[in-house]
């Protein structure tokens, strides 16, 4: 067929000004059509603070509408064009207090349902399942930092948010909960509080209590570790002032900031013998379980009774759940009245109220001393693995135990120059990898285990604990 002039001008016009782009497919797209978000920096997604903005770059050609937007709820997006041409995506955060929000999703674009870009975004949740809380004792200030799912890092979160505050010495313990962070100090703040309740979007503080209770027999105490059970009350285990002879357990109205006139049943004492051990608490399947003396209290919320595990003749350090769903014990040799040379033993709870000895863990020996930090100990969630502290101060050792294999080592990994293994360890609970603190009292350095050379360097020490609040979920508490 013959073109006219005027037919050929007209397709040399549309070509010029970029009307037409070669061969058309089936669906209408231009053959060289694409839609990508360029890369970041990274490669990792992109975090947003609140209510933060920002210009996502676009690779387009041959692309003149995105068709639909797809983002996650509460975030907003508007396509950027120069010249008329696609060029980018102007993301925008929800605020920190909007309602119905997620802290973490895709934003998709897409063109005639064929053409489809995602990237993903997110904002600070310090609920997130994946992402792990820091509590730094500092002996003169507390303080607290974060490394997110996706191994950033961030520091002084809870001075950040709270800057009128300035935290006590020694944070020790924190707990998830109804949407909310539990903070406990065992000394007072700048206004006085050692119990913050924090908001698990910010870590501001919106309620807070002093603890201001004494023992039962008149004495001042520091409060060191916390439970949140589901009957909204707190369960607190403290120390007597000022050399930790005696401990119990006091729980704490959360509606009304009510500390209880009288300590759980069974939970005060001396600490090495019927006192509460300066050690975690567990909250499994509705019960608290607490190391106590020579046995394991395991409370009732419901009714704020307790029962006795009875671990005879020896002296219980620490407790916790491992990933079979059973409760695990921690025990020195027998208690002597003094530092204990025999080897420190594993148990596992019945379902009878007795509690059976699992191994005895050959030439590791942990410490009855009550004023001796506690021995950390943490299970994995998806293995037979549990870490433990064991050692004296300036022999701390990272010392590892299975429960299927009964096989125990010492010194599974290898402390940094000048450091020692200090605080609760914790298992990532998706990978598995255990990620430990180590100090020497100034700074702290979190390791991963199975990638040593990937450290986090913490601004103060020592590191009471780290936390994966997936460890606080009904998931977790339920099995």
């Amino acid at each position: 067929m013959k073109l006219s002039k005027g037919l050929i001008f007209a397709l040399a016009a549309l070509i010029t000004t970029g009307a037409l782009h070669g061969c058309k497919k089936d669906n209408g797209l231009d053959e060289n059509a694409k839609i990508e978000f360029a890369p970041t920096s990274d490669n990792l997604p992109v975090f947003f603070n609140y209510g933060e903005s920002k210009t996502l770059a676009i690779d387009v050609e041959s692309i003149d509408a995105i068709d639909d937007i797809d983002a996650p709820d509460g975030w907003s997006v508007e396509i950027v064009r120069d010249n008329g041409r696609i060029v980018a995506a102007r993301v925008t955060a929800p605020e920190a207090d909007a309602e119905d929000i997620d802290t973490h999703g895709d934003i998709e674009l897409s063109v005639a349902d064929i053409l489809k870009t995602s990237v993903t975004v997110y904002t600070t949740d310090y609920t997130d399942p994946y992402g792990a809380l820091v509590v730094l004792e500092n002996f003169t200030k507390g303080a607290m930092s974060y490394i997110d799912r996706y191994g950033r890092q961030y520091d002084n979160i809870f001075a950040a948010a709270n800057p009128e505050i300035t935290m006590g010495g020694s944070l020790q313990d924190l707990y998830v909960k109804n949407d909310k962070i539990y903070l406990l100090a065992q000394n007072a703040a700048s206004d006085g509080s050692r119990l913050f309740v924090c908001n698990p979007r910010t870590m501001k503080v919106e309620a807070k209590s002093a603890l201001d209770f004494k023992s039962p027999d008149g004495a001042s105490v520091w409060t060191q570790h916390i439970v949140v059970a589901d009957n909204g009350r707190a369960y607190i285990q403290y120390s007597s002032v000022p050399d930790e002879a005696k401990s119990g357990i006091r729980s704490i109205d959360l509606a009304t900031m009510t500390v209880a006139p009288d300590d759980v049943p069974d939970t005060y004492g001396a600490m090495t013998a019927d006192g509460a051990t300066k050690a975690r608490m567990i909250y499994s399947k509705g019960k608290i379980y607490a190391a106590r003396g020579n046995s394991v209290a395991v409370i009732d919320p419901r009714t704020e009774r307790s029962t006795l595990i009875p671990c005879t003749d020896h002296c219980v350090k620490d407790v916790t759940k491992g990933a079979d769903g059973n409760i695990y014990i921690l025990t020195t040799g027998t208690i002597n009245g003094g530092q204990v040379t025999t080897p420190a033993s594993i148990w596992v709870a019945g379902n009878n109220g007795t509690a059976t000895k699992v191994a005895s863990l050959n030439d590791i020996v942990v410490s009855e001393l009550p004023y001796y930090p506690n021995n950390a100990m943490s299970a994995s969630f998806l293995s037979s693995k549990i870490f433990f502290i064991s050692g004296t101060y300036g022999d701390n050792k990272l010392c590892s135990f299975d429960y299927s294999t009964k096989k125990v080592e010492s010194g599974v990994l290898q402390s940094p120059a000048g450091l020692l293994p200090y605080g609760y360890p914790a298992f990532h609970p998706e990978t598995d990898v255990p990620f430990a603190g180590y100090t020497d009292y100034t700074k702290t350095l979190v390791a991963r285990y199975t990638d040593p050379g990937k450290a986090y360097l913490l601004p103060t020490g020592p590191v009471a604990g780290i936390f994966f609040p997936y460890m606080f979920s009904d998931d977790w508490t339920d099995r």
